[in-house]
């Protein structure tokens, strides 16, 4: 197949995942029916549809997460050195029926515009939260396992290969959610074991309706203003 354009790329990389969804749910079912012989397929596929049914857990991504934010970025880049804070904002959107959400990160990194995404979500098969992340200065992925540990608390580990050195690094985040502010945490450990915070993330919520509404009364103010200049016309 010559393919030399992003089309037949996305069309080779949409049948690679549909092909790979479809062995999944049809092995699932074959080690099912291996026990199960004879099994009412209807009866199976209820099974599956329950087995994979957005739980608790999931609602507590939607509530914490989901929504319109500002934040504010403080990354410490080596020990010792000054901290640097930057601004930024994140879109949080629920995916697949409230069974993952995506965040859509836009902000700036020394200085350079800087963009991420991360997918998360919580598996019923692994009793376990799982996310990725991934942005526009890389081409790593850094993917992780998360628990709860707290009534509003993530905590997350995982590991990365640093681009300068190709090391793993140990990774641990943590999430905490209080009323419409979120604040994101990255610890990383040296080789020595010690662990150092590298990064803070305070997210606060932002009121999309009343930022619309600000924004139309900016508007008509300029409009009106224009309008005085050019004599009432």
């Amino acid at each position: 197949m010559n393919c030399k354009n992003s089309t037949c790329v996305f069309a080779l990389a949409a049948a690679a995942v549909v092909g790979a969804v479809g062995f999944g749910f049809v092995s699932s079912a074959k080690s099912q029916d291996d026990g199960m012989q004879g099994a009412n397929p209807e009866a199976m596929m209820a099974e599956w549809v329950k087995a994979n049914a957005p739980g608790k857990e999931h609602a507590m991504l939607l509530k914490n997460m989901v929504g319109s934010w500002n934040a504010k970025t403080t990354f410490w880049p080596a020990p010792g050195a000054p901290a640097t804070t930057t601004d930024a904002t994140a879109e949080v959107m629920p995916m697949f029926g409230g069974r993952f959400v995506e965040v859509q990160y836009s902000g700036e990194m020394m200085g350079q515009p800087f963009n991420g995404r991360s997918f998360a979500g919580f598996n019923n098969a692994s009793k376990s939260f799982q996310s990725i992340w991934f942005d526009s200065s890389s081409t790593g992925m850094m993917v992780n396992t998360g628990t709860k540990t707290g009534d509003n608390a993530l905590t997350w580990t995982g590991s990365y290969a640093d681009p300068m050195t190709s090391q793993q690094v140990s990774t641990r985040c943590v999430d905490t959610f209080t009323n419409d502010a979120w604040t994101f945490e990255m610890f990383e450990t040296a080789s020595d074991g010690t662990e150092r915070k590298t990064m803070e993330i305070v997210y606060t919520r932002r009121d999309a309706k009343a930022e619309a509404a600000e924004a139309e009364r900016v508007k008509e103010s300029q409009l009106r203003i224009e309008q005085m200049n050019n004599g009432g016309r």
